[in-house]
């Protein structure tokens, strides 16, 4: 998708080819890939759903080179182009893991100290790894939900952590802490004029069951928990929509396209787990005409700015009062902006900001 909406801006023609009803469908609801769709569509690309990939057409120049000449859809549509871009996400590479007859799934499935399920003295880190609790003996088994997060963030977290772990059984110290469990990434289309943002649990709708009736609530492990709550705010005509998904107040995950102030507060309210407050509409006036920017908590410390590799405010701001005054020096200090690279003016922004402040208390 950014890669179609930058051909757009630049003046090419763009055509975005996707299996389901609405782009993103791992990452979107409904209404968030529709209004994401249709603005897509006004910035001049052309959306084509519903559409599965089968071959590839060539021809031959007069270099007699081969060169892409059409996508084929399993509808026999033909889409033409002189360049395809595949997006084919993350796959972990298993081989390996099977052979030695380790527990794999989406990924080699490790317990929370990134141990494999089938033995103890193997670690598993990063993308290749599947995270989730060991099952006891008692329990069926069933696979786990879940995967490799195909984010580098995770990667260097466990990786930090494994070291620690390693480096403190070699000199004899203590248990180190346990790895901290990490956030739903959170998924940002990098776009002039398109902002869109999706974390966490997305899939409740407004009227299931389950989010509707007070008296039906989940289940785990036989121990009921609180309900899903699902507040949704959409203006398709100019390009905004807001999902929150909640239980007791607080966030499960959201999905926010064309209102970047509200995904920005969103985003801070989730990585804190706050409540939200119960009149939810005030959420929805950070992107009005009334905005005061001094209201929102964009600048606090505690706030993810690179999501990729979990860099805060408070991260940047420590790192620039060290004498890292640069986007760049900043990243070589905390790796902040060195992933996908989309945070890069929120990296300026937060050092103009504190440049002008002076340290933070």
């Amino acid at each position: 998708m950014e890669i179609a909406l930058a051909a757009v801006a630049a003046g090419s023609q763009a055509c975005v080819v996707y299996h389901g009803e609405i782009p993103m469908a791992r990452n979107l609801d409904r209404g968030g890939g529709s209004v994401l769709a249709q603005s897509a569509r006004r910035a001049g690309a052309t959306m084509v759903n519903h559409s599965r990939a089968e071959s590839l057409l060539f021809h031959r120049d007069d270099d007699g080179v081969d060169r892409f000449d059409a996508l084929i859809c399993a509808d026999n549509k033909q889409i033409h182009g002189d360049l395809l871009l595949l997006s084919c996400g993350v796959g972990a590479r298993t081989e390996l893991a099977q052979l030695a007859s380790l527990p794999v799934s989406t990924g080699i499935l490790v317990d929370t100290n990134l141990q494999s399920w089938g033995d103890p003295r193997i670690y598993a880190i990063g993308d290749c790894a599947h995270v989730a609790p060991a099952p006891r003996a008692s329990d069926l088994r069933t696979l786990p939900a879940g995967g490799p997060s195909g984010l580098i963030g995770p990667g260097w977290r466990q990786a930090d952590w494994l070291a620690e772990r390693v480096t403190a059984e070699v000199l004899g110290r203590g248990e180190t802490a346990e790895l901290a469990a990490s956030a739903s990434a959170a998924v940002m289309l990098k776009s002039e004029g398109i902002d869109v943002v999706s974390v966490g649990n997305t899939a409740a709708e407004p009227w299931d069951l389950l989010a509707e009736d007070p008296a039906v609530s989940h289940r785990s492990a036989g121990c009921p928990s609180a309900p899903l709550r699902v507040s949704q705010w959409s203006d398709p005509e100019h390009g905004r929509h807001v999902k929150m998904v909640t239980r007791d107040g607080i966030l499960e995950g959201f999905v926010c396209v064309g209102m970047p102030r509200t995904a920005a507060e969103l985003t801070l309210l989730f990585e804190r787990g706050s409540e939200l407050p119960a009149d939810r509409s005030i959420l929805l006036r950070y992107d009005g005409p009334d905005y005061e920017p001094s209201a929102s908590g964009a600048f606090d410390p505690t706030a993810t700015v690179c999501w990729c590799n979990g860099v805060t405010v408070g991260a940047i701001a420590d790192s620039a009062g060290s004498g890292h005054t640069s986007v760049a020096c900043i990243g070589a200090a905390t790796r902040a902006g060195t992933g996908c690279g989309g945070c890069k003016q929120r990296i300026g922004e937060v050092l103009e900001r504190f440049s002008t402040m002076g340290p933070t208390p």
